[in-house]
């Protein structure tokens, strides 16, 4: 299974469907497309991907194409959970392959190279992600 990128951290004084909120603006500032948002007051959760499904297609097929940026998917899941008067949040990003709907698996889907430029470049957006989120002038 592909290693994406994982943080988990604990947003103070802001509950479940609030921290849903400003998560899904940050996602969408760094590009991501929502697919799923929902949940309860005690629990929520957040689907979105990064990355055009046609572009991505077609400048794969390129010759060294799945290992640049613009021939890249990735998937973002996220999970909050209430934690006192605060929110658990749990925020994954991995390489993402349209076609099982699911996270790129590494020797089936994913070659050496690619599995480490598409780990690499989950931490990166997970890095650029954290950062909008850390600082309110940026989301």
């Amino acid at each position: 299974m592909a290693k994406g990128a994982l943080e988990e951290f604990i947003l103070d004084n802001i509950g479940v469907r609030p921290a849903i909120d400003l998560i899904s603006k940050t996602l969408k500032k760094s590009a991501f497309k929502i697919l799923e948002s929902g949940g309860t007051d005690s629990q929520g959760y957040l689907k979105a991907i990064w990355g055009g499904k046609l572009k991505s297609y077609f400048i794969g097929k390129l010759p060294f194409g799945k290992l640049i940026k613009p021939g890249k998917r990735l998937g973002a899941e996220v999970e909050v959970t209430a934690h006192g008067s605060g929110s658990y949040v749990r925020l994954l990003i991995v390489p993402y392959m349209e076609l099982w709907n699911r996270p790129e698996v590494f020797f089936i889907s994913q070659g050496i190279l690619e599995k480490l430029t598409d780990d690499s470049f989950s931490r990166r957006k997970l890095e650029e992600v954290m950062a909008r989120l850390k600082t309110p002038i940026a989301r």
